[in-house]
């Protein structure tokens, strides 16, 4: 059991670690402190924030327990973890005006029917389907005057049909009945599939950090995926961030999460793009990928197809 005096982030911390299979003794050698709320929100930040960068960060010390022979002590603070949690607000270049991120059409507009409508445009193309739909100017003011014209599950529906990233803000008695929720409400946090029979492969020789010598694709992009990858930097992998030259991307984002990587531009659309990404996977311990479900594997990156490779 984690020493804490967080009891919600203890448990949510035990849930995953238990999900992932590992030695539970781990869990003694990890110690949450602090509590919610930390952020203003509804939502316990806080308490995800330490039970999820707990859960990586204990899983590197029993990966260094493993390689090395020697146990580390893990802490941490609900404070810094919620704050870890938006790091891309307090991540600064040297001599560079931090650019923003945030559309000025983002956000909540209320509704005819007098709900409330989040519009989330921070790629071009989500800010012309929506201006498109709304049929009006991109500004705030016009905007709200054309969501002010729909009732709020209309504009849902519509927006939805054009692949658009549009929801109705929803009460939790709301939510609870929505298909949506009903499918999540099946599914545990952590799903581990195993792909295929092979032997184990030997770590490498490199000790110097938790998971020297890994090599790790990086096909993500935005917060998740991205956090991912510089977790696994953080703790000594070898990552390479693969990306597109044709793709937009939120610089700030870029910045902030691409810490500790390498970059690179694979056109996937092409024969040259696939093959280097074959040859790239090839040599690589770990693919991360946070595309639509089937974008990649209809370019034979599968599961089961780069288990092949």
């Amino acid at each position: 059991m984690a020493k804490t005096s967080n009891r919600l982030a203890t448990e949510a911390l035990n849930e995953i670690w238990q999900m992932t299979g590992s030695d539970a003794s781990a869990l003694d050698n990890i110690k949450l402190t602090g509590e919610d709320p930390v952020l203003s929100s509804i939502f316990r930040v806080g308490t995800a924030a330490s039970a999820t960068i707990g859960a990586a960060s204990l899983a590197a010390a029993e990966i260094w327990r493993l390689r090395t022979g020697n146990r580390q002590e893990v802490s941490l603070n609900c404070r810094d973890a919620a704050i870890a949690f938006c790091s891309e607000n307090y991540t600064r270049v040297v001599g560079k005006t931090r650019t923003k991120f945030w559309s000025p059409i983002s956000g909540y507009y209320q509704t005819s029917d007098n709900r409330w409508i989040q519009l989330h445009c921070q790629f071009p193309h989500l800010r012309d389907g929506v201006l498109k739909v709304l049929d009006c100017a991109d500004d705030p003011k016009a905007v709200q005057q054309a969501v002010a014209k729909w009732e709020g599950l209309d504009l849902e529906r519509r927006c939805r049909e054009e692949l658009l990233c549009v929801a109705l803000i929803r009460s939790p008695e709301e939510w609870a009945v929505h298909p949506q929720a009903k499918a999540l409400s099946g599914l545990p946090v952590i799903e581990i599939f195993k792909v295929g029979e092979a032997p184990p492969m030997p770590l490498p020789s490199d000790v110097s950090r938790p998971l020297s010598g890994i090599k790790v694709l990086d096909l993500t992009k935005v917060i998740a995926g991205p956090v991912c990858g510089r977790t696994l930097a953080s703790h000594g992998a070898q990552v390479i961030r693969v990306g597109a030259a044709h793709l937009p991307v939120l610089e700030s984002l870029v910045i902030d999460t691409g810490i500790g990587k390498r970059s690179a531009f694979l056109d996937l659309r092409s024969n040259s793009g696939v093959n280097r990404l074959r040859e790239l996977a090839f040599e690589a311990d770990v693919f991360v990928q946070g595309y639509r479900p089937g974008t990649i594997a209809r370019r034979g990156f599968a599961p089961d197809e780069l288990a092949k490779i």
